[in-house]
């Protein structure tokens, strides 16, 4: 079993953070994530622009160069792939955690891969930063879900919340919410 000073759950711009100042000081992280790298914004709609400069959106030190006055998902996702890759970071994604036992100073993680298959790691530390996006508060109501098989909700799965808006042309859907 592999062990490591610090292991971040979530592969996002938050765990990817603490993992890139982790090994800034001299330790050694491993990220974890039941998906991609950035999962969340992956999901972002195809041509969504952030509400935000990239200043704010920057980690490690590295700028994050955009084309315009503010970042597109695009060049979010590229920036942060880049920092995984420019730091070196060991990640471990699609990968889902199943369990942390122990105490501080010794960590265990359990994880299952797409495929089923089990790992372990040890570590000293250990940081969830798993975020909020993906995760939707449901409602319990009839038709929450769509596609007969409750893989994912309403919101994302028929309403172009994962790709182009053209994905919910002609679907049946209902909208909740206040005006």
């Amino acid at each position: 079993m592999e062990t490591y000073d610090i292991i971040c759950i979530g592969a996002g711009p938050t765990g990817l953070a603490t993992a890139i100042e982790a090994k800034r000081a001299g330790m050694r992280p491993l990220v974890i994530d039941k998906a991609c790298l950035c999962n969340s914004i992956y999901h972002y709609p195809v041509n969504m622009v952030f509400f935000t400069t990239p200043e704010l959106l920057e980690i490690g030190d590295l700028p994050l160069v955009c084309a315009a006055e503010k970042p597109t998902r695009g060049e979010a996702l590229k920036y942060y792939r880049r920092a995984a890759e420019h730091y070196g970071l060991e990640l471990r994604l699609y990968e889902r955690v199943m369990r942390v036992e122990g105490q501080n100073g010794d960590f265990t993680v359990t994880t299952k891969t797409e495929k089923g298959i089990e790992a372990k790691y040890r570590a000293k530390k250990i940081a969830v930063a798993t975020g909020y996006y993906d995760l939707p508060n449901l409602l319990g109501v009839p038709g929450e879900f769509c596609g007969g098989n409750g893989a994912r909700p309403l919101s994302e799965r028929c309403t172009g919340y994962t790709g182009a808006p053209q994905q919910g042309l002609g679907r049946e859907r209902q909208v909740l919410g206040t005006p």
